[in-house]
């Protein structure tokens, strides 16, 4: 689903950058950029999930008490990283898309939901990164506006 909403973003940069630049008054080859800065963090993320130190699975690590006679590792500990619930996030006016998936995209990576509250002064950009990210098949209550 990040891919996807990745790949929508970055076909849809024309038009998500026009609504930034109207919306924020950054340049257009700004709010360009910005377009694929926000796809990047979706691309990361969604790779993250995947690996097995990622959100999906767990890592045996040694345990950071020492053996006092060797100094060895006193034995092994499993660490398990799961989505720990609902995740409210707060997004700027300066970046509003990028700020998005930079914060959406690793709570859903581990398996989290997010509800954000974009900035009052760019509504439109959040509105539009959001209506892609349904598109994308990010479930109701997944992933919502405030």
């Amino acid at each position: 689903i990040l891919q996807k909403w990745s790949k929508l973003l970055t076909e849809n940069t024309d038009d998500l950058a026009k609504i930034m630049t109207l919306e924020s008054g950054k340049p257009l080859v700004e709010s360009r950029g910005e377009i694929r800065y926000a796809s990047s963090f979706l691309d990361f993320y969604s790779g993250e999930a995947l690996r097995p130190t990622g959100a999906g699975g767990g890592q045996i690590i040694p345990t950071p008490f020492e053996d006092p006679a060797s100094g060895e590792a006193r034995g092994s500990i499993f660490v398990k990283k799961m989505g720990v619930g609902v995740c409210g996030m707060i997004t700027p006016w300066n970046f509003p898309t990028a700020m998005i998936t930079r914060k959406v995209g690793p709570a859903l990576a581990a398996g989290c939901t997010a509800v954000v509250k974009p900035s009052e002064l760019t509504p439109l950009s959040a509105i539009a990164a959001w209506n892609l990210g349904r598109r994308a098949g990010i479930p109701p209550g997944v992933f919502e506006l405030m």
